[in-house]
C-alpha cells in the first residue's frame, strides 16, 4: 500500500485520510469533477458500515460523476444486489473479467458504462474461466 500512496504522490494525486468528521471529505468532494471509487472490493459482503457507509453516502450526495474500480463498493460482486448504500456509477472499469454481479439486472443503475481492463492475466487463464462461468448458473 505504501508503494502505491508514492506513486500517486509523485503523479501529484493529493492523498487525505479521512476522519470520522468528514469535513475534508466533503471539502474535496465540492470542488471534485469526478470521484473515483475504490473503497471496496469483491471480498466486502454485507452492508457497508460505519466511516465506509457515510464515505459512500457524501459521494452520493455530491451528485458527481463517479468511476468505480472493479465494482461499485456495496454491491455485492455475484448477484448485483446491495444491501442499503452503494454507489451508483456512471462508468464501472472492472479488472480482468467483468463479476457476474455486474451483469445481473439489480446492478444496472449502479454500474453505469462497463469497462473491462486488461490487468496482464495470460489470456488461456482468462479462458478458462470464462468457460467455468459458462456452467455457472447466475
Amino acid at each position: 500500500m505504501q508503494t502505491n500512496l508514492t506513486r500517486a504522490a509523485s503523479a501529484g494525486v493529493s492523498v487525505h485520510q479521512a476522519s470520522e468528521e468528514l469535513v475534508e471529505l466533503d471539502v474535496r468532494l465540492r470542488s471534485s469533477a469526478v470521484l473515483v471509487d475504490a473503497l471496496l472490493g469483491t471480498g466486502a459482503s454485507g452492508k457497508p458500515t460505519g466511516l465506509i457507509h457515510k464515505m459512500i453516502q457524501r459521494m452520493m450526495k455530491a451528485s458527481k460523476p463517479v468511476v468505480a474500480i472493479d465494482i461499485p463498493s456495496g454491491l455485492d460482486p455475484d448477484t448485483g444486489y446491495h444491501s442499503g448504500v452503494a454507489v451508483q456509477a456512471a462508468l464501472t472499469c472492472t479488472l480482468a473479467l467483468p463479476k457476474r454481479g455486474l451483469l445481473a439486472a439489480p446492478a444496472q443503475r449502479y454500474v453505469g458504462e462497463l469497462k473491462v481492463v486488461d490487468i496482464g492475466i495470460p489470456r488461456h487463464v482468462v479462458e478458462q474461466v470464462r468457460k467455468q462461468e459458462v456452467g455457472r448458473k447466475p
